[in-house]
């Protein structure tokens, strides 16, 4: 903090004591001056006083520069503490504190119950989302007795209501405070093939061709939203790309995973949006019940394990999207 501010800000706030001190000075002299006195006493007397003020406004400027670059540096909690604030200079500055700690306490009551209206929400949203799985699996065993090309429809639009009932539950853990990041080194290949697995049904109907390529090799990240983030990348390949295209899964090395679909690619003008939240694009199928919250989901989730994600495409002629991944905890993890 420059000391000019500081100067600059004292003689603002005491602009007053100044200009009344020098001006008593000035009449002090205007007096002796009409009065004729000797000069010599007039003037060791205005010295003097002169040297009595500009000490007391060191005094006092010392003690403003004091709270001034406390109160510049100090947050709320320190602005208000009794232990480490300098005590008030005077009533009106009492009184203003009072008034804060009491403003303060009023925020803190309400962020209390800001954070166990949250909670409550995410308990509800947790509970929901494990109540909804019953009906799911029952009616997955009356499904059996359907016949199989309705059957497989049916199916279909099962898995999707099980991928948003579970979208729901990931959203509220990926906001909350606390969102149960385990970072540890994994396979790629064993987190890949399990979030295949549970698409499988997809490919099959929809006569999309699956190819992977070598995926050997560890990475450090968390197991549950790694495999979040491949599942809503895979969910998206397979809604844009038409009966008997193709996914490609590969590895570049080092530790990039690259997801490529022959579907019908992304607008030039939708690329840079693909991230935001309810951006659904001009090809979004089902664009009426689309949320726009899949690609928004993983970005953060990536980010969050210290992971990034660039997706290239054009009109026509797929899709490619890279995860860069770490085989080592990202810097301000290890930092923390």
């Amino acid at each position: 903090m420059k000391k000019t501010e500081i100067l600059w800000a004292f003689l603002k706030a005491r602009r007053w004591r100044i200009v009344s001190g020098v001006c008593c000075l000035g009449l002090t002299a205007i007096v002796a001056a009409v009065w004729q006195l000797p000069m010599v006493p007039v003037v060791c007397l205005i010295g003097l006083c002169f040297l009595c003020l500009l000490g007391f406004w060191m005094v006092e400027g010392m003690d403003f520069a004091h709270r001034y670059r406390w109160i510049r540096g100090a947050n709320s909690c320190d602005f208000l503490s009794e232990t480490s604030a300098p005590k008030p200079a005077d009533s009106v500055e009492a009184s203003y504190r009072s008034l804060l700690l009491q403003m303060e306490n009023e925020k803190q009551s309400l962020r209390e119950a800001f954070r166990q209206e949250k909670s409550e929400q995410a308990e509800y949203y947790a509970l929901w989302a494990h109540q909804i799985k019953t009906p799911l699996s029952a009616m997955r065993l009356l499904l059996q007795g359907v016949p199989i090309q309705q059957r497989e429809e049916m199916y279909a639009e099962l898995f999707r209501i099980e991928q948003y009932a579970d979208m729901a539950l990931s959203y509220q853990r990926l906001f909350s405070d606390d969102q149960e990041l385990v970072l540890k080194k994994y396979s790629l290949q064993t987190i890949v093939k399990g979030t295949v697995r549970k698409y499988a049904r997809l490919f099959v109907q929809k006569d999309i061709q699956l190819q992977m390529g070598p995926l050997e090799g560890t990475v450090v990240t968390d197991e549950k939203w790694l495999g979040f983030a491949i599942g809503q990348i895979l969910s998206n390949a397979l809604a844009f790309t038409p009966e008997g295209g193709r996914v490609v899964l590969a590895k570049e090395e080092p530790y990039t995973l690259l997801i490529a679909d022959s579907g019908v690619g992304i607008e030039p003008e939708d690329l840079p949006r693909v991230f935001e939240k309810g951006y659904t694009g001009s090809k979004a199928p089902r664009e009426k019940t689309s949320a726009g919250i899949g690609l928004y989901m993983t970005q953060k989730a990536l980010t969050l394990m210290g992971h990034s994600i660039d997706i290239q495409s054009r009109p026509g002629r797929g899709t490619l999207v890279k995860l860069q991944l770490y085989n080592h905890l990202p810097k301000e993890k290890t930092d923390g």
